[in-house]
């Protein structure tokens, strides 16, 4: 699901293709500043990249966050079956 991160005051775990490049870690930003809709993560996943296919971003998100967790619509977010 999308959301619009813009309406929380609070802190949020922004999975983004700079924060994969800087360490893979998510930024831990202010909802606020977060200026773009973005999915939402709710159990462990995958994030797959949908740009730059050369550059490899597969991001295996095993546990999440104690903030909620936010992922750029640049991923594709992969779901466990089962």
């Amino acid at each position: 699901a999308c959301l619009d991160a813009q309406h929380f005051d609070s802190t949020v775990a922004h999975y983004s293709f700079a924060a994969f490049d800087g360490g893979a870690q998510p930024s831990r930003v202010g909802g606020r500043t977060i200026r773009s809709a973005k999915l939402v993560v709710s159990q462990p996943c995958v994030l797959f990249p949908k740009l730059n296919p050369r550059i490899p971003r597969i991001w295996n998100i095993t546990s999440l966050p104690s903030e909620m967790a936010l992922a750029s619509t640049e991923f594709v977010v992969l779901r466990p079956v089962g």
